[in-house]
């Protein structure tokens, strides 16, 4: 058996080198593809062939990184999360990898002889070549490149000799690179693709510099890396958007980075307190809405869902966003025309809300959470005791304090609205202090099951939005701060609210009650049925 492994491992070592050899050929006889060519190395006035090699492969590593940073990702279906995840994505139409012969990445030796070199020599008297080369000069600390393009490619899309690509003084290998990398696929960009048309370089390139660093604080936030470094990740990336947005570049992207920036900085308080908290979602808001007035102007019919929603959301801090439409779904100049009053922060409304009878829709969060919910109804238990309904696993645990509004969503304390006292499955029941006013608005009685397409009406602390039903009986996994969350019997709609209208209650077309609105994707929601749960816990409508 030992032996028949070793021979199948060989073999598949064997046709690996074959297709290798195969793919050089088939790049030499009908490829003429652009190269990183030969480059000359000094360090301190003394050549230096080996940072030669290593600067060239570098820059190709560094490509190959840039094209996966920049290409569309696609969502994976029916993915739900409590925590926002997103990473942002910025797709540049048409860019390929960098493409040629797979000798440029690799370092190849045999018997002291360096064969990558000798094949590469060999390539370029075969090929005419499209290539770029140029010089690396260390001196002391700093490291300058300058780069030429044999046939590189100017704004009129033909092709010729073109100026240098000089990179800024850069301390690091890897630094140099990474630019001259950047500047290697600007220059690549169609003309065609409009936000980046008039872009300078200089920004493109500090642009990518702070993209990379904000996908690398994902990445280590996702893995629950060491939370001081993680978050200095995501302070480089601020600074260098902060440089951007400042001299009010017209890279629009720059915006639309700088607002999640801070949408996450805000999510960095181990202790949030509104007034800390709410100088990052100004920020935020003013960044997001300064990308999609850009966005809107350079293409009136152009959409941003993901931006739409966060700055829907971001909007109704003031009071709540009432509008008809999907704002996800819409484009960037509609959405502009429905919520511009509402992106004002109102203090007003704030003052209100801890002051007013507390209603179904209201913002409410765990007294030390940085996310936002909406509070379900208010329900009367066997001991006569009042109570409001919503989501558990958004909220925490049996004995956490709840408040409204949500502390992201003011400037001022909120009131304690009450203490959760069980959480079972999707829900949590709340117990509200005596004398607080509560009332259940519309809220009528409990509604007989629904139809598949029976309209439903959510309350969101956002926005009220209309639905239908499209299914019945769903049963998803949530992936929550605790672990998945599997749920059962469930109600599927295409459509509903917005991030924080997660808990909000789903009427029907008689202000009945169906349910709460338990998650959503980009494809359809969800809504937990209530009668069976207020049946078990032997609950009334208020």
């Amino acid at each position: 058996m030992v032996e028949i492994g070793v021979k199948a491992l060989y073999s598949i070592v064997l046709l690996a080198i074959a297709f290798f050899c195969a793919r050089e050929v088939w790049v030499v006889w009908f490829d003429r593809t652009l190269q990183i060519g030969q480059f000359a190395a000094t360090k301190d006035g003394v050549d230096a062939a080996s940072m030669a090699d290593s600067f060239r492969r570098l820059v190709v590593q560094q490509q190959n990184a840039l094209f996966d940073l920049y290409r569309a990702t696609v969502a994976k279906p029916g993915q739900f999360r409590v925590s926002s995840s997103d990473v942002l994505t910025i797709h540049l139409s048409d860019l390929v990898r960098l493409p040629g012969s797979a000798l440029d990445s690799l370092k190849i030796e045999a018997a002291g002889v360096n064969v990558t070199s000798i094949l590469t020599t060999l390539r370029r008297w075969i090929v005419a070549p499209n290539e770029i080369t140029g010089s690396i000069d260390q001196i002391d600390k700093q490291i300058y490149v300058v780069a030429d393009w044999t046939d590189a490619a100017n704004a009129q899309g033909s092709r010729g000799v073109g100026p240098p690509l000089l990179v800024p003084p850069q301390t690091s290998l890897e630094d140099a690179s990474f630019d001259l990398a950047c500047r290697i696929l600007f220059a690549q960009i169609p003309s065609s693709d409009t936000p980046l048309k008039d872009v300078d370089e200089n920004d493109f390139c500090m642009f990518s510099r702070a993209l990379a660093k904000f996908r690398s604080y994902v990445v280590a936030r996702n893995a629950g890396a060491d939370e001081t470094e993680t978050k200095a990740k995501l302070e480089a990336a601020g600074k260098l958007i902060d440089r951007l947005t400042a001299a009010t570049t017209t890279l629009i992207y720059a915006y639309k980075l700088g607002g999640y920036i801070e949408l996450e900085l805000a999510a960095t308080f181990s202790d949030p307190k509104p007034e800390a908290i709410k100088p990052h979602l100004d920020k935020a808001q003013r960044l997001l809405s300064d990308y999609l007035n850009r966005l809107a102007a350079l293409d009136q019919k152009k959409s941003d869902p993901d931006v739409q929603e966060k700055l829907a959301s971001l909007a109704t801090r003031g009071g709540t966003l009432q509008a008809s439409e999907n704002l996800r779904q819409v484009d960037a100049s509609t959405f502009l025309k429905v919520v511009p009053s509402a992106l004002t922060e109102r203090k007003s409304a704030s003052t209100r809300d801890t002051q007013s009878v507390l209603r179904p829709g209201a913002s409410i969060s765990a007294s030390d959470s940085k996310t936002a919910n909406t509070l379900g109804c208010f329900v009367t238990g066997e001991d006569g005791k009042k109570y409001f309904i919503t989501l558990g696993y958004v909220l925490g645990k049996v004995g956490t304090e709840i408040v409204s509004p949500a502390l992201i969503d003011t400037a001022e304390t909120p009131r304690r609205i009450g203490k959760i006292v069980a959480v079972d499955r999707a829900f949590a029941i709340v117990e509200v202090p005596a004398g607080l006013p509560v009332t259940n608005d519309r809220i009528k009685e409990l509604a007989p099951e629904p139809a598949n397409g029976a309209e439903v009406l959510g309350i969101g602390k956002t926005t009220a939005w209309k639905a239908r039903i499209t299914g019945k009986n769903s049963t998803i996994t949530i992936a929550t701060e605790n672990g998945p969350l599997a749920l059962a019997g469930l109600l599927t709609i295409i459509g509903n609210g917005l991030p924080g209208d997660s808990g909000g209650p789903v009427l029907d077309s008689q202000d009945r009650l169906i349910g709460l609105l338990a998650a959503g994707s980009a494809e359809y929601s969800v809504i937990a049925p209530v009668k069976e749960f207020f049946e078990n816990h032997k609950l009334s409508l208020l």
